[in-house]
């Protein structure tokens, strides 16, 4: 059975072909997943919004018919732009969406300072996983990476890779696995006193995380030339990997609100996501997604 049932795509703008578009209108034709589409519209000036979406309705299933996917099960909705975020959520908590669509917004000089965009709060506060769409070489991914902290809680790395592999499956794609061993954050380890990190405890440190490494990727089935045990920082080693690896989709996964604004709003991972130029695709442990779902509940249910 496919891991994707109902995906909802956001789209902003005027009526034209995006990487967004396109991955979600495949993505669906291979799973058999629904699709609905919500349109923001920043003109503000359509004065009516059922016209709008009709008009929107009749392109898409041109467009559909273009890529080969002439059935399309779709529908649509309008989204104002006085509060797109919730008005998105709470969408995608009533379409019971499995996965959210969006094509990446491009890299300005002002995207570093404005961290309200809607991008970032997407990935802060939506239930569901979350692919933020580049420019690609492919319609459908055909290699994915997902990226493990073993030194973090093993139920999330499971969760990332199974993501991942799910993903993976109902793409056709091969699935790569990819950790980072950081000399820095290795040495955070070493007992107090302790003026800085010795060869041999580098080399014991950096070998037990490769078997652990190795052991976790074992459970997964993924051979040898797709596992990758990388030295140094995070966000090098993992834009180095995507490019030399053309990777399509870079899978990442947080443990909670502040380990997602560590992630995601850091300066180090900030410049990952800013500069990479694959798909990444974010994934929330359960019980994070559902306090968040049960959040935006709660919030739709309050008095206006």
């Amino acid at each position: 059975m496919s891991q994707f049932r109902r995906i909802m795509l956001v789209t902003v703008g005027e009526a034209q072909r995006s990487p967004a578009l396109e991955r979600a209108i495949r993505l669906a034709n291979a799973s058999g997943a629904a699709l609905h589409v919500c349109v923001l519209d920043e003109s503000g000036s359509a004065p009516d919004r059922e016209a709008l979406l009709q008009e929107r309705r009749l392109w898409f299933k041109e467009e559909a018919q273009l890529l080969d996917a002439p059935n399309p099960q779709f529908t649509t909705e309008a989204i104002s732009d006085s509060d797109p975020l919730a008005e998105i959520l709470a969408h995608v908590v009533e379409f019971k969406a499995d996965l959210l669509i969006k094509d990446a917004d491009p890299e300005t000089p002002a995207r570093r300072l404005l961290l309200a965009r809607l991008d970032w709060h997407l990935l802060r506060d939506c239930p569901v996983p979350l692919l933020l769409v580049h420019m690609g070489a492919h319609a459908l991914p055909k290699r994915i990476v997902a990226a493990v902290d073993l030194d973090e809680d093993e139920a999330l790395n499971r969760h990332i890779v199974d993501q991942a592999l799910a993903l993976a499956i109902q793409s056709n794609a091969d699935l790569h696995l990819a950790t980072v061993f950081d000399p820095l954050v290795a040495a955070e380890a070493l007992p107090p006193l302790v003026p800085n990190l010795r060869p041999d405890q580098y080399a014991s440190l950096s070998k037990g995380s490769r078997t652990a490494f190795d052991s976790f990727a074992a459970d997964y089935g993924v051979p040898h030339l797709r596992r990758h045990f990388l030295l140094g920082t995070f966000k090098r080693s993992m834009r180095e990997l995507t490019q030399r690896s053309q990777a399509d989709v870079l899978v990442l996964g947080t443990a909670g609100h502040k380990g997602l604004e560590h992630l995601l709003l850091g300066g180090s991972a900030r410049a990952l996501l800013d500069h990479v130029r694959c798909d990444v695709y974010v994934v929330k442990p359960p019980a994070l997604a559902e306090r968040l779902e049960q959040r935006i509940r709660d919030q739709a249910s309050k008095p206006e």
